[in-house]
């Protein structure tokens, strides 16, 4: 979902840079911050510096990843989810409340609530060691034919970007995820701040401070209008998008100022998965 507290709501302020600068100061502060010889697991981190994402197959021994699917399953049949309906779609996201339940999933907190591999790569990313030890979500994505309660919420199909800082995920796929089960849609290399980005930065923090000041946003005008760039923004940032399709027991990590989105649901199966999300990696270092 993307974060968009990061427009400050003054018009007048963002009209003189205001949102430029916050994107230079926090840019310029994780320049200074990296540390010499941050960078193990080096193969991961340049791929993540790269594009933005990595991937990780077979990420857990076999056995282990057993473990956890069975968890899963079994958290699923208890009915430990809580359901919320997609905007616009027919895809309700099943979310499991860890800090309700983590004690019935006891492989799952040993392998992903504090996971030093994925630690390790986000650090050599950012260029030092960090403190947060990142929000753990479990969660199905599923069509349902039968009415089910349940919170609406917005959707994320449309492309977006959380953040103007660094900010990374790491998503760990229980089952296949390909194109026709909402797959992960990644553009490579946008999480850089060039010339044309900061340009898209600028437009966006006017569009939604007007949307605020004429309280437009999230209800006259969708979220997704606000935030998404044109086809012109697209080709002047040079944005190209592609799907990731993974196998089950694959993790893929990605810096969340990338341009990214969720894939639309085209079939039946489900799509299960972990996921951690580090929003804070470049604050109280």
């Amino acid at each position: 979902m993307a974060k968009l507290e990061r427009h400050n709501n003054s018009l007048v302020a963002n009209l003189f840079g205001l949102q430029l600068l916050r994107v230079w100061y926090h840019n310029h502060r994780l320049l200074r911050l990296r540390e010499p010889g941050s960078e193990s697991h080096s193969e991961e981190v340049e791929a993540l510096l790269r594009d933005g994402v990595v991937v990780l197959q077979e990420f857990l021994p076999p056995a282990e990843f057993e473990r956890v699917l069975r968890e899963f399953n079994l958290a699923w049949k208890e009915g430990l989810f809580d359901p919320k309906l997609k905007e616009a779609t027919s895809v309700f996201q099943h979310d499991m409340n860890m800090e309700a339940y983590g004690n019935h999933c006891p492989a799952i907190m040993e392998h992903f609530a504090d996971n030093p591999l994925i630690r390790s790569i986000i650090a050599g990313a950012v260029g030092r060691e960090f403190r947060e030890k990142g929000g753990l979500y479990v969660r199905r994505y599923a069509r349902s034919s039968t009415p089910v309660r349940a919170k609406r919420m917005v959707g994320v199909e449309y492309r977006h970007a959380d953040s103007h800082v660094p900010a990374y995920k790491a998503f760990y796929f229980l089952a296949d995820s390909d194109e026709k089960n909402g797959a992960l849609v990644y553009a490579r290399g946008s999480q850089r701040m060039r010339a044309a980005r900061l340009a898209f930065e600028y437009r966006t923090s006017i569009k939604f401070s007007w949307a605020k000041h004429r309280k437009l946003a999230y209800t006259v005008i969708p979220l997704g209008k606000l935030v998404t760039p044109t086809a012109r923004e697209r080709r002047r940032m040079g944005i190209h998008e592609t799907p990731i399709p993974v196998k089950a027991n694959t993790l893929v990590i990605f810096n969340t100022r990338g341009f990214h989105r969720q894939g639309r649901f085209t079939g039946e199966r489900p799509r299960d998965l972990i996921f951690i999300e580090y929003s804070h990696v470049t604050r109280g270092v």
